[in-house]
């Protein structure tokens, strides 16, 4: 054999063992991905789990950042374009968003209050006589925007509180006089969850003091005695400034249900973002929850975008 053909089989070896690493490297990449979850579809069809860690097992998710800042109309904040993964289990689904606009806090009584001052207005609440207040479990005479629980209440001390006793076809109106309207419900959920998907605005893991919901302050039998989140009822927007979503709006867990411009069904609109009177699996970002239009309530009011 000559001396060129020895040289080449001495090589082969040598070729074959650089072929076998780099196939474990590349292997080791796969592995990794589905780990940290960028190869992992099964994880998006997976039902939401029945127990959710109290604690952080890892450190906080870090809110999206805008590296330039897009003009837009006093206290909104931009979401951007782009196509993401809502709702979750079977019914997870991937939608494309152009860019828009969003609340950062819940409509307040004072802006509702001007509305009203400004066109007349009367709600459904108004006009059919009352709404339901959660106390009693049922619908009550005179209860509406200015009374949430009754004739005997009043909003006075409450200005900067989340409007309540509002029906779908209210907050439409609102909006539409602002020169906004409702979001859809994957308006809603890109601008609570972020692109991360997280259980949470603030992340994957449960802190009662992170939001206000039916805690050891709430009138409920269903009450968590764990935590204190300062009310009893609805709070001030904004009332937790160190808890915001990825995009920089508020309350998006707790406070109130919101209105979205989405059908549940042919009879019902979607609401989202979990209430006061709401427990901590019902106030993850991703549940929905739905209501005939006309409803209205002491725990239901909204926010709008553009």
């Amino acid at each position: 054999m000559s001396d060129n053909k020895k040289g080449f089989w001495q090589t082969v070896p040598g070729i074959f063992t650089g072929i076998a690493a780099l196939i474990t490297a590349l292997a080791g990449l796969l592995i990794a991905a589905h780990q940290i979850g960028f190869l992992d579809d099964t994880a998006e069809e997976t039902p939401a789990p029945t127990e959710i860690p109290s604690t952080p097992t890892t450190v906080a998710l870090p809110t999206e950042t805008q590296l330039t800042p897009v003009p837009g109309p006093p206290d909104m904040v931009y979401v951007p374009a782009g196509e993401i993964r809502i709702g979750e289990g079977a019914a997870a689904h991937e939608v494309y968003l152009e860019s828009y606009f969003i609340d950062v806090y819940e409509v307040t009584n004072a802006q509702f209050e001007l509305f009203v001052e400004q066109t007349g207005y009367e709600t459904e609440a108004e006009d059919l006589g009352g709404g339901w207040v959660s106390e009693s479990g049922e619908e009550t005479p005179g209860a509406d925007w200015r009374h949430p629980t009754g004739p005997d209440s009043s909003i006075s001390l409450e200005m900067d509180h989340p409007v309540v006793q509002v029906s779908w076809d209210d907050c439409t109106a609102y909006c539409q006089w602002n020169g906004k309207r409702l979001p859809t419900e994957a308006e809603w959920e890109r601008a609570a969850r972020g692109t991360d998907r997280r259980t949470y605005p603030w992340g994957n893991y449960w802190d009662g003091s992170m939001l206000n919901y039916c805690d050891s302050n709430c009138p409920l039998e269903t009450k968590d005695h764990n935590f204190d989140d300062g009310y009893s009822h609805t709070a001030p927007v904004g009332s937790y400034p160190g808890v915001v979503s990825p995009c920089g709006a508020y309350d998006m867990a707790g406070n109130v249900w919101e209105w979205v411009d989405t059908s549940y069904d042919e009879e019902s609109k979607v609401v989202r973002g979990g209430a006061w009177i709401a427990d901590l699996y019902h106030v993850r970002a991703a549940w929905r929850g739905n209501n005939d239009p006309t409803y209205r309530s002491d725990y239901l009011g909204c926010r709008c975008a553009q």
